[in-house]
């Protein structure tokens, strides 16, 4: 790299967190090594922003490296911080694809029991209609456009598709879904996002759509423990059955040795329909050497439908492991168990997944 564009990108880059941050209440104070061990582990979360937060932080100490000031530029540049106030400009556009091998316990969206009973009868399922598994060979796809109005303000376009092939059947499971979204720094770090999604599934015993409406708050902000990253979400869900609303709540934190995120999402009783009722979700990720581990649990209660006369009420647990053994592949497995007082949708599903490095198009 030049020295000189060097020295001015890390210049455009502290005035634009100094921006950002702006003039606040007195912060807690954190050890220096500290702020590096954040600066590392931070490659771990999800969230580009809390990124961001956390490169910054570590660029105020002085000890940040070259490639970390890359980083940060090319984050602030994605989200609309060099954008000069003029007219609206493209700043971001991308394409990958990736190829993923995996373990599915329902190819072709069907019923994993082969019988159930109710009210002291017996009812068989029709083959037909029973769930196979497989190796599925799939492909993935994102390409993504950011368009910068206002500095910290953008406008996302993200086109997401999937198409899976069960060697040996003549299976096949295709996903895509297309992301509008306004994303807007308030002030500091204050944010406020405004979404619609219109999603697509089909398998081989059925499709289904999906759309939603969303708007969210979200704020960042240190401890002397950790970097957090808190938010609040209200969704409007249309499904093919009916509509749904419901409130998540997010916590997203960076701390020396690992990240964790923990959700929390109340929905709206849809009446006559066994609908999702609420959700909790866990999930811890780490460096074990040069290897990213992650573990999460969830938990979901889904209720308001009736199966033969029968209230059906559904309590799903499932665990996630990821590894990725060396850079460019990760390996997830995860098992879910379905308890229903309807028994026909008891469940116990396992999951594996290799996913191999994008290509950038």
């Amino acid at each position: 790299m030049n020295i000189g564009l060097g020295r001015k990108a890390l210049s455009w880059t502290v005035v634009i967190l100094s921006l950002i941050c702006g003039p606040g209440a007195a912060e807690p104070v954190i050890k220096d090594n500290s702020v590096v061990a954040r600066g590392h582990t931070v490659g771990l979360a999800g969230s580009e922003r809390l990124r961001m937060f956390a490169w910054g932080k570590w660029l105020e100490s002085g000890s940040a490296p070259r490639d970390i000031v890359d980083a940060m530029r090319y984050t602030l540049v994605r989200n609309g911080y060099y954008h000069n106030g003029g007219a609206p400009e493209v700043v971001w556009v991308d394409a990958i694809a990736a190829p993923i091998l995996s373990y599915e316990a329902n190819i072709n969206g069907g019923i994993s029991q082969d019988s159930f009973v109710s009210n002291g009868f017996l009812f068989k399922v029709d083959p037909s209609y029973r769930a196979i598994s497989g190796v599925v060979l799939s492909v993935s796809g994102n390409a993504e456009a950011r368009l910068a109005w206002k500095v910290g303000h953008t406008i996302q376009a993200v086109a997401v598709g999937a198409f899976g092939w069960a060697p040996g059947t003549d299976l096949s499971v295709s996903r895509r879904s297309f992301q509008l979204c306004s994303s807007n720094n308030i002030t500091r770090w204050i944010f406020f996002d405004a979404c619609v999604v219109d999603a697509n599934s089909e398998r081989d015993l059925g499709v289904s759509n999906f759309g939603q409406a969303n708007v969210s708050f979200s704020t960042i902000f240190q401890t002397s423990a950790a970097y957090h990253e808190i938010g609040g979400t209200i969704a409007t869900a249309k499904s093919d059955y009916y509509d749904q609303t419901s409130l998540s709540i997010a916590v997203d934190s960076i701390w020396d040795q690992a990240v964790t995120g923990l959700s929390l999402t109340f929905a709206q009783p849809v009446a006559g329909k066994t609908v999702l009722d609420r959700r909790v979700a866990i999930d811890v990720r780490w460096w074990a050497g040069a290897h990213a581990v992650g573990l999460g649990l969830w938990h979901t209660a889904s209720r308001g439908g009736m199966f033969l006369g029968l209230e059906q009420i559904d309590q799903t647990t499932g665990v996630q492991l990821s590894w990725q053994p060396r850079s460019g592949r990760t390996l997830e497995v995860e098992y879910a168990h379905t308890v229903s007082s309807a028994s026909l949708y008891n469940n116990n599903t396992v999951t594996v997944q290799l996913q191999f490095d994008d290509f950038n198009f």
